[in-house]
């Protein structure tokens, strides 16, 4: 099972994952992003505090939202990884598109304060 949830924070959005990004899952996610995606946000902050497992498959989806955020103008990065999906993540060389920080603080003061409000979406 996975759980996604968007706050609003004046330095950008933050999606809180909790769960398994796996084929299991993979569609909520996909959803999710396309969501988040048609919003256009100038910043994006990943808090994969919660999660404990990522496939492949959950790591295309998280590089196809990066490219897209990037596209429109903006960032995205991954904040509070577990050990070893950050170095899942470090091994697949994917640090220069998703910079990943230690925790969501640290991720956001790397943004900017943003001057418009993005609505996240409605579940």
């Amino acid at each position: 099972m996975l759980s996604v949830s968007t706050t609003q924070t004046p330095r950008g959005l933050v999606v809180a994952l909790v769960g398994e990004i796996a084929i299991g899952t993979a569609n909520t996610l996909e959803i999710e992003l396309m969501r988040l995606s048609a919003l256009r946000p100038h910043a994006v902050v990943f808090d994969m505090a919660g999660v404990t497992f990522v496939a492949s498959l959950g790591m295309g989806l998280l590089v196809g939202c990066a490219k897209g955020v990037a596209r429109s103008g903006g960032a995205l990065r991954l904040a509070a990884l577990r050990p070893e999906i950050k170095m899942s993540f470090e091994r697949a060389r994917l640090g220069d598109l998703m910079p990943i920080d230690d925790t969501v603080e640290h991720a956001l003061a790397k943004f900017a304060p943003s001057t418009t409000t993005v609505t996240a979406p409605a579940h």
